[in-house]
C-alpha cells in the first residue's frame, strides 16, 4: 500500500490531483523522508518478531545477528542496484545549474517497483529447487 502511494505521489503531476500549491520539499517529505521509511520500520519490526517466534531456543541472538547481515547487504544491494538503473535510465538532477532530466523517470519506477520485485518470487523458487 505504501509503495503504490510513494509511487502515486511521484509518478502522478500534482496540478492533476488539484494540488497546484504543494512544494518539492513538501513531496519529498510525503513520498521518501517519510512513507517510505515508516513502512519500512514496520516491516522490519514484524520480521523481528516472527522470526523472533520461529527461532531455535537458545540460539536467537546468532540467528537474529545473521539475518540482520543479510537485512544490511540486502539494502546495501539494492541501493547499489538503484544508483545503476538511475545511471541507466539517465535521470538526473544538477541543483546548481537548475537543470533536471526527468524524462524516464516513470519507466525508472516501474522497472525498480514492479519489474524487480516481481521476479524476486521464481528467483527464489529457482533457488528453492
Amino acid at each position: 500500500m505504501c509503495v503504490v502511494l510513494h509511487i502515486i505521489i511521484c509518478v502522478i503531476p500534482y496540478s492533476q490531483l488539484g494540488c497546484t500549491d504543494m512544494s518539492d520539499k513538501a513531496s519529498y517529505i510525503m513520498g521518501d523522508a517519510m512513507i517510505a521509511y515508516g513502512a519500512g520500520a514496520f516491516i522490519h519490526f514484524v520480521l523481528i518478531l516472527v522470526s523472533t517466534r520461529l527461532l531455535v531456543s537458545g540460539r536467537e541472538t546468532v540467528t537474529q545477528a545473521i539475518l540482520a547481515g543479510m537485512r544490511y547487504m540486502g539494502q546495501s544491494m539494492s541501493r547499489l542496484l538503484g544508483l545503476v538503473l538511475i545511471q541507466y535510465f539517465g535521470v538526473t538532477a544538477n541543483l546548481s545549474t537548475g537543470h533536471c532530466n526527468y524524462d524516464y523517470y516513470p519507466h525508472l519506477l516501474g522497472v525498480a517497483h514492479v519489474l524487480i520485485p516481481s521476479l524476486l518470487f521464481p528467483a527464489a523458487y529457482a533457488l528453492l529447487r
